[in-house]
């Protein structure tokens, strides 16, 4: 367990190694990003205030990555989880963070991952997205897995709260015991290929009567 000093931080790598916990806490701020390297696994980042108007707020650029969690962090500004790397990271979850007024000139999402195996977005706040919620699969990247939305509130993401593209054998997805507050897709497509062999959509509370899922499976 690695504990933050109180202060503000600028861009740091996170340690590039096995089973790291990250933690900050009240007055830990982030202004630059935290880059996760591809030797990590089991990492967990918890308690951190991401707030940049230029930077990533949580980045991982190369490689695979398996096991990583995002818990109690909170982002603005230009603060997004962004994947780009050409591997998978697989068993992604990001619990109990808030997102809040992510945007930029550039269509900014709260979450982007280009390559994905296995990933939950539980108890999570989005509010005042420019974009999307979420992409994944971005790029022309690969989606494979379970996919787990549940106990999120939504209100305020100026286009698809939660959009799927790329390649897939197939993914499961299982949206439940959400709010949405906006007239907008929760699962949507740019024809890229993927494909969803089943989802599960209960218990979600919609402003809109139509808005469960405006796409067909």
């Amino acid at each position: 367990v690695v504990k933050m000093e109180v202060g503000t931080y600028n861009s740091f790598n996170a340690p590039n190694k096995k089973n790291v916990v990250l933690v900050g806490g009240d007055d830990v701020i982030c202004k630059g990003k935290i880059t996760i390297g591809p030797n990590c696994e089991n990492i967990t980042i918890k308690g951190i205030e991401f707030n940049s108007t230029t930077e990533t707020g949580i980045l991982f650029p190369s490689g695979s990555v398996k096991g990583a969690t995002i818990k109690d962090c909170s982002f603005t500004g230009n603060s997004q989880i962004l994947g780009r790397s050409s591997g998978d990271i697989e068993d992604l979850t990001i619990d109990n963070c808030q997102f809040t007024d992510i945007r930029n000139y550039n269509k900014l999402t709260s979450i982007l991952i280009y390559n994905i195996k296995n990933y939950a977005v539980k108890n999570c706040t989005f509010r005042g997205i420019e974009y999307n919620a979420m992409q994944l699969g971005s790029n022309g990247g690969s989606i494979n897995g379970t996919f787990t939305v549940t106990g999120n509130v939504f209100d305020g993401v100026g286009d698809r709260v939660f959009r799927i593209t790329g390649q897939s054998d197939g993914i499961t997805c299982d949206i439940s015991n959400n709010e949405f507050y906006d007239d907008s897709d929760i699962v949507s497509d740019n024809s890229d290929g993927y494909y969803i062999k089943n989802i599960i959509r209960k218990n979600n509370f919609s402003k809109y009567l139509y808005f469960i899922c405006t796409k067909t499976f």
